[in-house]
């Protein structure tokens, strides 16, 4: 895995990385907004469910669908 380009941040590096932003084939219409929204509201949920590490997050919620659901239910308040 490659260093962060110094101009990236924190939160860029886990979206590219993490969730593969830059390998998304999506490029017409609305579709590529649509797709970096809920992949903010990902982001935004696990960190508020006090999640420090995505991937590891990630990881956890693939594997326990129920679980998804319950974090996108309540708003990441857990």
């Amino acid at each position: 895995m490659s260093l962060p380009r110094p101009i990236e941040n924190k939160i860029h590096w886990v979206r590219d990385v993490t969730m593969y932003e830059d390998r998304c084939q999506v490029r017409t219409g609305a579709a590529p907004e649509a797709f970096a929204a809920c992949r903010n509201l990902a982001l935004t949920l696990l960190r508020r469910a006090g999640h420090d590490n995505i991937a590891a997050a990630l990881r956890t919620y693939a594997g326990c669908p129920r679980d998804a659901v319950r974090l996108v239910l309540s708003g990441g308040i857990t």
